[in-house]
């Protein structure tokens, strides 16, 4: 799939966890931030996370088949 689990997970290589860079609603409790540009980043890349997931999904999908075509 060219994805390692982690950044299937997180959406990121393994550099540094997620929250430093953008703030999650973990964060932004304990220090009630409310900076609502960060927390629009944020969406973005949530949205874009989901769209990851569903092409690595869709890629499992076409190996799998792939496999199951080269065995048959």
């Amino acid at each position: 799939m060219g994805q390692t689990p982690f950044q299937l997970v997180y959406g990121m290589e393994a550099v540094m966890p997620m929250e430093y860079i953008v703030p999650s609603l973990r964060i932004t409790v304990l220090t009630w931030m409310t900076n609502r540009e960060a927390l629009e980043e944020r969406l973005a890349q949530l949205e874009e996370l989901e769209e990851e997931w569903f092409f690595a999904g869709f890629h499992w999908q076409v190996q799998k088949k792939r496999e199951k075509s080269w065995h048959d």
